[in-house]
């Protein structure tokens, strides 16, 4: 099974530092620091990107491992307990020289999980119009609706230690251009644009169905 691991980086590098020590068991790991210098850290292969929005990010990260079998991904600010992720590679392996059809496993939610890169390959890219907010949520309809199945492993095995750290807290200029997107209700609005509906209300079988040019 061709793969790597895919982290994100901003800020909290006590906490990343712990994310990554976690998951050794994975490894191939890429780092990728978001308008920040990369921090210098074992194991780890390092990529620097200038300030883009975190759906950008994401693809950067998908074109990194496009003709990869498998793209794990895992939050700067996750935590797996001991022995999960030399499990979590193990279920991973199993599916992905399976039979069955799947398109991402969760964890603790997308905290750690996995992609199914011939999935990936075949609905394509995070839809960069959403800044941060309902991005994910619409990526993995998408799965859903191109008929590959969500798969979960043992989400009590992941912790997310986001209490006082995640990127909005932890950096107030990010945190104000967030919340003024959540106030203004725009990635929820074109959410609900795209697929006929809110979450869990979509209408369309694919995106924007009822546009008619």
């Amino acid at each position: 099974m061709k793969y790597k691991l895919h982290i994100p980086f901003v800020n909290r590098e006590d906490l990343l530092r712990e994310a990554i020590e976690s998951v050794r068991d994975i490894g191939y790991i890429h780092l990728w620091a978001d308008g920040v210098p990369c921090p210098a850290v074992p194991y780890v292969t390092p990529h620097e990107l200038p300030p883009i929005p975190y759906t950008a990010v994401q693809n950067f990260m998908i074109r990194e491992s496009w003709d990869d079998d498998v793209m794990f991904f895992m939050h700067n600010d996750g935590l797996a307990k001991p022995g999960v992720a030399k499990d979590f590679l193990a279920f991973i392996g199993n599916a992905s020289g399976g039979r069955s059809r799947w398109g991402v496993c969760f964890t603790h939610y997308d905290v750690l999980c996995a992609f199914n890169m011939a999935a990936v390959r075949e609905i394509g890219y995070w839809d960069t119009m959403f800044f941060q907010y309902t991005s994910d949520v619409d990526y993995y309809h998408r799965f859903k609706v191109a008929n590959w199945p969500w798969l979960n492993f043992d989400g009590d095995g992941v912790l997310h230690q986001n209490d006082a750290s995640n990127t909005n807290k932890a950096d107030p200029l990010f945190n104000h251009r967030t919340q003024f997107r959540a106030r203004d209700g725009f990635d929820h609005r074109y959410y609900a644009l795209k697929w006929g509906g809110e979450t869990g209300k979509e209408k369309f079988s694919r995106p924007f169905e009822d546009f008619k040019p």
